[in-house]
């Protein structure tokens, strides 16, 4: 399955609850937006599933994000990364393109 049919399938929605999951069990955690409106946009929508907790952190890929150690500056053992799939998708956009390619239809 190619990348748009997967559009408008609630990942951003799964992904943003299980950070707020791990949130509530005691974890710091990062998530990785696309880029800074959409970092905006993340935010926003994790503070009503933070509950206040305060502990989701949500920062561009484009700033200290490292994707070869999948891990973003300051990170500790024990934090969560949840990375959204539009970070992924324009980050590798080409590669992506090349893997979806010849799917079948």
């Amino acid at each position: 399955m190619g990348i748009d049919e997967q559009r408008q399938t609630g990942r951003t929605t799964r992904m943003l609850n299980a950070a707020a999951e791990s949130a509530r069990e005691g974890r710091r955690v990062f998530v990785i937006a696309a880029d800074y409106d959409h970092a905006s946009y993340l935010r926003n929508r994790a503070v009503d599933l933070d509950s206040g907790l305060g502990s989701i952190v949500v920062i561009p890929q484009n700033e200290s994000f490292d994707w070869d150690s999948f891990r973003p500056l300051g990170m500790r053992d024990g934090d969560g990364v949840f990375v959204d799939h539009l970070a992924v998708e324009q980050r590798y956009r080409h590669a992506l393109r090349a893997l979806h390619r010849f799917d079948q239809q």
